[in-house]
């Protein structure tokens, strides 16, 4: 399970050269798939990677391996004429020999809410979208810019963002969820750790006693047993354990503008 959100991780820059729009495309990446169907070319994909479940239409497309692997002889058979691939997702050994297959790769990858609107509109480039994609790009920005203003002025609060719970993982610079929090005017007490997805130790953050805890997995029982042992902390003693869709809030697409809305209106709303 912790692939899936993982997976989510790693956000869009595209280099690629202005040319025919393609007709066979294939998708690396789940966050990839997404912007792909954003732009209006979804029926172009012939083959993605496991997880790409967003939106529904994506159930319907042959899986041609995962984040652990590829099936080449499937890629080949598909005959793409583009394959958006996960530079740092994707092994390097799998980009070596994709490389060789002679097909158009476009590569991805970023870390801040901000890069999105330019890897739209490169992708759109790419796909022959280019003025959607600028509509788009355009229109994230300006309701990213909106949901700012919003929640400006209200109170920071301190919390610890739960990315994974065994081992315990939270988010710092460098990760794309990171960029988003002090939207919400959240703040993340390892932030500036060298990792952008640390590991770190529960004495570490009952130190820091949290006002909110954010858990970027399925609410569950033994998830807010675990925390409930620690009464002490802000985030535990005013019942404010906040779970998201980290699908929603993690992929590097136009719908992670509803999954950072939702988070701040909840956090704030336990005010």
């Amino acid at each position: 399970m912790l692939s899936r959100w993982l997976s989510a991780f790693l956000g869009l820059s595209f280099c690629v050269v202005a040319s025919a729009a393609p007709e066979r495309i294939i998708a690396l990446s789940p966050h990839a798939v997404e912007l792909i169907f954003s732009l209006e070319s979804g029926d172009k994909l012939v083959g993605v990677v496991e997880h790409s479940d967003y939106p529904r239409q994506a159930l319907k497309i042959p899986r041609i391996g995962s984040a652990h692997g590829l099936s080449y002889e499937t890629i080949l058979a598909l005959k793409p004429d583009l394959i958006v691939a996960w530079e740092g997702g994707t092994s390097e050994l799998a980009l070596q020999k994709l490389s060789k297959l002679g097909i158009k790769i476009v590569y991805s990858h970023a870390s801040h809410y901000q890069e999105l609107p330019q890897q739209i509109r490169e992708l759109g480039e790419a796909l022959g979208k280019v003025e959607l994609a600028d509509r788009l790009a355009t229109q994230y920005l300006k309701d990213m810019a909106a949901l700012q203003q919003r929640y400006q002025d209200k109170p920071a609060k301190k919390v610890f963002y739960q990315l994974w719970d065994s081992p315990l993982m939270t988010v710092a610079n460098g990760a794309w969820i990171q960029s988003l929090l002090p939207i919400c005017q959240l703040e993340n007490p390892f932030v500036g750790l060298s990792k952008a997805y640390p590991q770190v130790n529960l004495e570490q953050v009952l130190a820091y006693e949290p006002e909110v805890i954010i858990i970027a997995q399925d609410d569950e029982p033994q998830r807010r047993a675990v925390w409930q042992q620690w009464p002490y902390i802000p985030a535990v003693k005013n019942d404010a354990l906040v779970f998201v869709n980290p699908d929603r809030l993690h992929r590097p697409t136009l719908r992670s503008l509803a999954g950072i809305e939702e988070l701040c209106q909840r956090v704030h709303a336990l005010d």
